[in-house]
């Protein structure tokens, strides 16, 4: 499994850091276009997505000729890079997969929770890799239980991943999360035990294992660049040490302990 870690396109200035500390960015073509060619540069591994639904919550509809001229300039140089989806219409969604296919480039397909199961039905016989998305804010256990029991054998791209019970327990061929960087903007420090604190209120296990991994609680206070790197290697041990065990879900906790 890989883990893209949504948001490190946005750190421009902080790349030379972050890169150090993992390979995998997933940016968005709407508010982050600007720090890809600087992302491009410092991950070997970068994902692109049309950012939708950013724009969407934003009152911002995406031009998809605009968006296929952006992908014609890096998608020789992109890893992975998703369809200008429609968070309001999947006849929209599929349209877009078309044009750009128009034009030469090789979107990965976007299927949303809550959709009607007959696109993905669609979908599996043309492409053996299709991202997943709609599940924030959503009770998305059930859904993905159908999808991988119906489709063992397709490889799924998880978009948005919050909850890491669900990476624990299904089998996706890739994940992105924002949740690393989310939590320093409050001030919190992520742990592998699902847990996070807020800096002035950590217990002394917690300072413990900041230590032991080489910050410090005054580093932790002062820089948001430190929570952040912090953070994310807490998120990028989960994903992939995790996955790598294949742990069931009731090991979730115990496994969790192990990695600190």
């Amino acid at each position: 499994m890989r883990f893209y870690g949504a948001g490190l396109v946005a750190f421009v200035a902080d790349a030379p850091l972050y890169s150090q500390l993992h390979d995998s960015a997933l940016g968005s073509f709407f508010g982050e276009s600007q720090g890809l060619e600087t992302a491009l540069k410092y991950y070997p591994h970068v994902f692109l997505d049309s950012g939708a639904f950013s724009a969407k919550s934003k009152g911002v509809k995406i031009d998809i000729k605009e968006y296929a001229s952006f992908l014609q300039r890096f998608a020789s140089r992109l890893e992975v890079y998703a369809n200008l989806d429609s968070i309001d219409s999947v006849e929209e969604t599929i349209r877009n997969q078309m044009y750009l296919e128009s034009q030469g480039l090789h979107p990965l397909p976007v299927f949303h929770y809550g959709e009607d199961m007959k696109y993905l039905d669609e979908l599996v016989k043309s492409y053996d890799y299709i991202a997943l998305g709609g599940m924030v804010g959503q009770n998305a256990n059930r859904w993905l239980e159908i999808i991988f029991n119906k489709y063992p054998t397709h490889k799924f791209h998880g978009f948005g991943m919050v909850d890491f019970r669900l990476v624990v327990k299904f089998p996706f061929f890739s994940v992105d999360s924002t949740t690393w960087f989310c939590a320093q903007k409050f001030g919190n420090i992520l742990f592998p035990d699902g847990t996070s604190n807020h800096y002035d209120e950590l217990n002394e296990r917690q300072i413990n294992i900041i230590k032991e991994r080489g910050f410090s609680l005054q580093m932790m206070k002062d820089k948001y660049q430190c929570r952040n790197a912090f953070n994310l290697l807490v998120v990028k041990s989960v994903v992939e040490n995790v996955i790598e065990k294949k742990v069931k879900k009731n090991e979730y906790n115990n496994i969790m302990n192990e990695i600190i």
